[in-house]
């Protein structure tokens, strides 16, 4: 800060310098007879600071930091909150008035520092300074980032485009297609297909039809039969219900308990873990693997050859109910937000900085690199150029806020990293319709108090009971009454409560 105040007195002494000197001729006016026009000088910027999480790198190294400095002018200095215990770290911190301009937050960390005092409200700043970023964000976004009608926070959203669909579906079963070929089978497109298929395998095989992990939790995949999804809300009547008391939830209960029980899922789906899992589909022990994506084909496609030189993979994405249609979760979403504490000293440059970051063409020169170089576009689809690509991989850390589903489409250029990956990306997606995908926007309400207090417990309870439904073989429904009387007392009614006056609030914010 010193050598701030230098710099600045010294500039200051020149310009004065240069006023006097002007005044040193006959009339202080040019031949014409005109007044000097002054020539302005460059706005001074400090080095700004910025908090963030603990990531793997040295970020004040990166290429995408670089590349934000040059497009920006700004040059900035990160520090990292440690791998453990982050949470205290970050509180200390900002109770200690650390010198810094911007933070980089979880949802929970944002939550608590905005309730406590500690973030600086943004309001006047963005309506100088922010016009990019008051672009860039929801109406929900920002509902989500104000407390007392101030604005404390800059969300940064996920979800895609609630109005295109395309490049959701990023997985689901994993399927040999060296086991298709052999037996004539086709993908299933529904329950029925689905359950004929493993049971199919299992008879002229004598494999495991599929295998997987029971930690994974609730299967979306089999689910989406059954009108459920990844979200754990479900509007019913104009309320929100929770998933596990869903009436359909026990329909997926027996579903999965029939298929364990008729050893159509591995025998040690509720211990397996990952790495055994994976070892059992390419060796051929299992024809199916659960859950797999594309981005798992560089490292299973070898192993794969290994046991079947043919051997390739396609995937069971989604499974058609009764309706004929399956459903799909789009799950609307702030990830992150950035702030600046109360403590900055520049509060306006850090305002300006993460201004200029979420200029469109900063964004995607930041974001992605230059096209022709870094990256190229086919089809209105985004690809990467390899191996200058792979410069900018940690740049999502470092770059502005911009439309949630203008950066998926950007983002959409890592899943096409190789042809494989590539292919079966844009397989899974090219039937992918709009009626099957249902948006969900709960995970706004995760500053709850009753959310932060109950939530991570209640899915803990979840998983550990859909490991006991599946091998249950007693009395399945009476496991299942129990565990949502259970689930109820242990928070489950309070979080549901608060869930859905927060669903009053906000529903009309919400694009479906």
């Amino acid at each position: 800060m010193k050598k701030m105040k230098s710099l600045v007195s010294v500039l200051t002494a020149a310009a004065l310098f240069g006023a006097l000197a002007a005044g040193c001729g006959s009339s202080g006016e040019t031949e014409q007879g005109a007044s000097p026009t002054a020539v302005p000088t460059a706005e001074v910027k400090p080095v700004l600071k910025v908090l963030m999480p603990y990531q793997t790198f040295d970020p004040n190294t990166d290429p995408a930091v670089k590349r934000i400095k040059e497009k920006t002018g700004y040059e900035v200095e990160y520090f990292l909150l440690p791998k453990d215990n982050a949470d205290q770290k970050l509180m200390l911190e900002m109770a200690s008035g650390g010198e810094y301009d911007i933070v980089r937050l979880s949802t929970a960390q944002f939550s608590q520092l905005a309730g406590n005092g500690s973030l600086a409200p943004l309001d006047e700043l963005l309506a100088k300074d922010g016009k990019n970023i008051k672009a860039a964000v929801s109406d929900m976004g920002w509902k989500s980032a104000s407390a007392g009608g101030k604005t404390y926070g800059i969300p940064f959203e996920g979800g895609g485009d609630i109005d295109n669909p395309y490049g959701l579906l990023q997985g689901g079963v994993g399927v040999r297609t060296d086991v298709l070929s052999e037996l004539g089978l086709q993908i299933p497109k529904d329950l029925d297909s689905f359950y004929a298929f493993l049971k199919k395998i299992k008879e002229a095989k004598n494999i495991v039809p599929m295998t997987g992990r029971a930690e994974d939790g609730f299967n979306s995949i089999i689910g989406s039969a059954f009108g459920l999804g990844t979200a754990t809300w479900y509007e019913v009547d104009g309320k929100l219900v929770p998933r596990v008391q869903m009436p359909q939830y026990k329909e997926y209960l027996a579903f999965i308990n029939k298929l364990y029980s008729e050893g159509l899922m591995d025998k040690d789906f509720p211990i397996n873990k990952s790495e055994n899992a994976k070892q059992k589909f390419t060796s051929g022990k299992a024809a199916s693997l659960v859950p797999s994506y594309f981005y798992d084909i560089p490292d299973l496609l070898p192993a794969l050859a290994q046991n079947n030189p043919k051997a390739e993979m396609d995937f069971v994405t989604v499974l058609a109910g009764a309706n004929g249609k399956p459903y799909l979760t789009q799950r609307k979403e702030a990830q992150t937000y950035e702030a600046i504490p109360k403590t900055s000293k520049n509060a306006e440059h850090a305002m300006k900085f993460m201004n200029l970051r979420a200029d469109p063409e900063i964004f995607v020169s930041t974001y992605l690199g230059e096209k022709g170089v870094h990256y190229e576009i086919k089809d209105n689809k985004y690809f990467p150029i390899l191996p200058a690509f792979d410069e900018l991989k940690n740049s999502k850390q470092f770059t502005g806020t911009v439309n949630a589903g203008k950066e998926f489409s950007m983002w959409q250029a890592r899943a096409r990293k190789t042809p494989e990956m590539a292919a079966s990306y844009e397989k899974m997606n090219s039937t992918i319709k709009k009626d099957w995908v249902h948006p969900d926007y709960t995970n706004y309400a995760t500053n709850l108090p009753e959310v932060q207090k109950y939530r991570l417990s209640l899915d803990k309870m979840e998983k550990d009971f859909l490991v006991k439904a599946m091998v249950e073989t007693k009395d399945l429904n009476k496991l299942y009454a129990d565990f949502v009387a259970e689930w109820q007392k242990q928070g489950g009614t309070e979080m549901t409560n608060a869930i859905n006056a927060w669903y009053a609030e906000n529903k009309s914010a919400m694009k479906f």
